[in-house]
């Protein structure tokens, strides 16, 4: 899993999801930069399947 805040890498670790759901949590406080921030996350799986999100605040 990646979190990038402007472009740039802020975050990066490996969770395995947990049964029965197939879901993981990571919970991490990013400091508030001055300005506008483009907040994105990547999960990939082994098999390759991908799931994102991002968010402007």
């Amino acid at each position: 899993m990646t979190i990038r805040r402007n472009g740039r890498v802020a975050v990066s670790t490996h969770r395995r999801t947990k049964a029965p759901s197939g879901s993981f949590s990571l919970n991490r406080r990013l400091a508030n930069g001055p300005g506008k921030d483009r907040i994105s996350a990547r999960a990939t799986s082994p098999s390759g399947e991908t799931c994102s999100a991002s968010l402007s605040i």
